[in-house]
């Protein structure tokens, strides 16, 4: 919708020229009179030409076009802004004034203002309210402040604060207020200062947790962690978290404000899957280890054929944890077991297991739903089946591709976590009797949906005289804790 409205200053009566609205106003305009409007809500498209000594003043509503020729006498063109409404750039017009007011409640944003007045001469704002922040140009023309009720509310500060919000400012010293808007994040303290014609913000990240949670309870819980040592690895990330999406990425992987990740040691322990199911008994002290953490422990396995085709195992394990990483330090130990069976025959192996560790925690406290919870608890459950079929390569060593699927539960006070995986590997194993004793190499490898990766193998001999052996075993897994190797050794008692 266009309307165009043109007062020539001629003696005696003024006569408005008018376009009807809703039209796209196509035909040349040439501006031959003392003072001159356009206001435009629809769709200009003519070509305006400013003669010497004439002003024109601009309101748009609409899209316009056209081409401006008015040579050096483009300054005298205005681009009167009101309100958010016609903050609309003019794409062929430059060298012109934009002049910027409002009613104080349609508060103009000053980045806004200035993509729009790109082109433009200066800049003058009238009286009315302007909003400031992060995101508005540094780089714009001169900015005239034309009253003293123009009032700077700055709503932004997540930016660069080494650069300034707003710049270009003539003459600063003339407006009235500048403040910050109410809902500033309580995470920061800040300050403004203008500063040779800029305005800059300087914000002091709060440390006072209470405050920047809004009172509530996780908010306190950090402040009790500063209570008792100031030197807190936790507080100390988040007190130099600049964001608060940098602040809820340090808490999801704190175990103290994500307590299910107490358990992701446990995981991956549980993840160094060399079973074996052989008879006999057999005790494996371990020794695993990550980036963070380690646990020192040992296996307790007894198996035996049920048939010739079918393997069963039982098994019991202990140990310790410590875990020392970015955000926290602590200690545990773990008690649990593992039971499974294996069928395999000349062309087809199946397996199917569980394991299961229950896990105390000492010297650390966790924010679990609302409450703190000392010395927490935990524990973890995996179920995995496997599916292959069986190739012997040069009749002794047996290839075993599989595929198949595992699930984890976790749990922690009142979290918890279930997950779900598909899975495919291979199985290798060589067994040979070279002089009486027997001897077997062999290894695992398999990568899972969620990313997971491991590689293991053995090397194991057992006395058939006396049914007396032991062994060697080396793993390496990558998942959530990064990488992380076990090694064991085995004694074998085969009655």
């Amino acid at each position: 919708m266009v309307s165009f409205v043109l007062w020539p200053c001629f003696s005696g009566a003024v006569v408005p020229y008018e376009i009807a609205l809703g039209q796209n106003y196509t035909d040349p305009i040439n501006i031959n009179t003392d003072s001159a409007i356009i206001t435009n809500y629809g769709t200009l498209s003519g070509d305006v030409t400013l003669n010497t000594g004439y002003t024109l003043t601009i309101q748009n509503y609409g899209d316009i076009s056209g081409n401006f020729y008015c040579g050096t006498n483009c300054i005298y063109i205005t681009q009167q802004i009101s309100g958010n409404g016609d903050v609309r750039s003019i794409p062929n017009l430059s060298g012109h004034v934009v002049l910027a007011y409002n009613n104080n409640v349609d508060v103009i944003n000053m980045s806004d203002l200035i993509n729009v007045a790109a082109n433009a001469y200066e800049i003058h704002l009238d009286s009315g309210t302007f909003s400031v922040g992060s995101n508005s140009s540094v780089s714009s023309p001169n900015i005239v402040i034309s009253s003293d009720a123009v009032v700077f509310v700055i709503t932004d500060i997540s930016g660069d604060l080494s650069q300034p919000l707003v710049s270009n400012v003539v003459n600063s010293s003339v407006i009235m207020q500048t403040r910050f808007s109410p809902d500033i994040d309580t995470m920061f303290n800040p300050t403004y200062d203008w500063r040779g014609g800029a305005l800059y913000v300087i914000a002091v990240r709060e440390t006072n947790y209470s405050v920047v949670f809004g009172g509530a309870a996780l908010g306190n819980y950090l402040d009790s962690l500063r209570e008792k040592n100031p030197n807190d690895k936790l507080l100390g990330a988040l007190d130099l978290a600049n964001s608060r999406n940098a602040m809820a990425d340090i808490l999801s992987k704190s175990v103290r404000t994500n307590s299910i990740n107490l358990m992701t040691p446990i995981t991956s322990l549980i993840s160094h899957d060399l079973v074996k199911f052989t008879p006999g008994t057999v005790i494996t002290p371990f020794y695993l280890f990550g980036n963070d953490f380690s646990i020192i422990g040992a296996n307790v396995n007894l198996g035996g054929k049920i048939s010739d085709t079918l393997f069963g195992n039982i098994g019991f394990v202990g140990g310790t944890i410590n875990y020392s990483g970015p955000f926290d330090d602590y200690s545990g130990t773990l008690y649990g077991g593992n039971v499974g069976v294996q069928y395999i025959d000349d062309m087809y192996y199946v397996d199917g297991y569980g394991k299961f560790i229950y896990a105390s925690f000492d010297d650390i406290d966790i924010f679990n739903n609302g409450a703190i919870v000392q010395n927490p608890r935990g524990f973890g459950m995996n179920l995995i089946s496997d599916f292959g079929l069986v190739y012997h390569i040069y009749d002794d060593i047996d290839l075993i591709p599989f595929v198949g699927s595992r699930v984890d539960y976790l749990s922690v006070a009142s979290e918890n976590d279930m997950d779900f995986n598909l899975r495919i590997g291979t199985k290798l194993e060589k067994s040979d009797t070279p002089d009486g004793n027997n001897y077997t190499i062999g290894g695992k490898f398999f990568i899972q949906t969620d990313g997971t990766i491991y590689v293991g193998g053995y090397m194991d001999m057992l006395s058939t005289a006396d049914g007396v052996g032991g062994g060697l075993e080396i793993g390496a897994l990558y998942d959530n804790m990064g990488m992380s190797y076990r090694f064991a050794l085995n004694g074998k008692i085969v009655f």
